[in-house]
């Protein structure tokens, strides 16, 4: 996934907040296992990857063919 560079009031931003909606379609969830938005080449290229088993695991449990929410936050 990617995603834009937000308005970063002219500061730096050190890290972003990666979460994924889960099966309920109401929590979100964290993915900082494989999504650390802390990690220095995720910030500069604001993406990472998730394997699809995580999407499948619990907490997320989404079925095939879901559509698949995520918000992000600097």
């Amino acid at each position: 996934m990617s995603w834009a560079a937000p308005y970063d009031n002219e500061d730096t931003i050190t890290a972003y907040q990666i979460q994924l909606r889960q099966a309920d379609s109401l929590t979100f969830t964290e993915v900082v296992a494989e999504c650390d938005g802390s990690q220095a080449s995720i910030i500069t290229t604001r993406e990472c990857s998730i394997l699809l088993t995580t999407l499948r695991a619990t907490p997320f449990s989404l079925p095939f063919n879901n559509l698949i929410v995520a918000q992000v936050r600097a």
